[in-house]
């Protein structure tokens, strides 16, 4: 099964994280773990409890063409969300017996946010779920699609 959500921010590279003082880290993660629990919570987009396994993708859209390194923002992004699935009772724990995260694709949009997709099994425990995700469709100003790779998107 599927459950779908969009964060209306995108967390900081693990390097930015790093370089921050102890209490604002601890302030933009308690931030940024805020707006995704409101999102997991919003009325009628309720996400799914007691899930045995989860498979995590995402894409984040930043609104400047910059190079940006999927593993910097993966590794918080997914460290700080599964965090928030195992307090909201999604997940039991975050080891990798229930939870799978998939690198993230980087994208440039028209405004900063991460779009994720969370792909859930209830009744199989132990197994590792893995389905094809449809990525959301990409715009950009020349009017055709445009395309990831490992510095951004091209068209």
């Amino acid at each position: 099964m599927r459950y779908t959500f969009t964060i209306p921010s995108v967390p900081p590279s693990l390097n930015e994280w790093k370089r921050m003082s102890m209490f604002p880290a601890a302030r933009a993660q308690k931030a940024w773990q805020a707006e995704a629990w409101a999102v997991l919570n919003e009325k009628g987009n309720r996400a799914p409890r007691g899930c045995s396994h989860i498979t995590l993708r995402s894409v984040l859209t930043f609104a400047h063409n910059r190079r940006h390194d999927p593993t910097n923002y993966g590794s918080v992004l997914y460290k700080w969300l599964t965090d928030v699935l195992v307090r909201e009772g999604v997940i039991p724990d975050d080891t990798q017996e229930y939870v799978a995260c998939i690198e993230p694709v980087i994208i440039v949009g028209t405004s900063e946010h991460t779009f994720l997709t969370m792909e859930y099994c209830k009744s199989c425990p132990g197994e590792v779920v893995s389905l094809q995700v449809e990525e959301p469709p990409r715009a950009c100003d020349s009017g055709g699609v445009a395309t990831p790779s490992k510095r951004g998107v091209h068209v």
